[in-house]
């Protein structure tokens, strides 16, 4: 698992209060390396998902339902 470091600005945080980890939506590669990962009994950051600090935590829930990178693309347009 990669540490807590929002993936939007960087910020290095301590869960739960300074953030937290977002699961989005399975892709079919997700679907696939998360079942080879548990097949081959590997630990490690989940492909779905990535840290929020509390600053952009509620944007990112609010796209869970969404695959990673569509919801990261919508959270850096927001941005600019």
């Amino acid at each position: 698992m990669m540490p807590p470091c929002c993936c939007l600005c960087g910020a290095d945080f301590f869960p739960p209060d300074g953030g937290d980890l977002v699961h989005f939506a399975l892709t079919p590669q997700d679907a696939k390396d998360l079942k080879a990962m548990e097949a081959n009994h590997i630990s490690g950051h989940p492909p779905n998902a990535e840290w929020f600090c509390a600053a952009h935590l509620e944007q990112a829930q609010q796209l869970k339902g969404h695959a990673l990178n569509a919801a990261l693309q919508v959270l850096r347009d927001a941005r600019l």
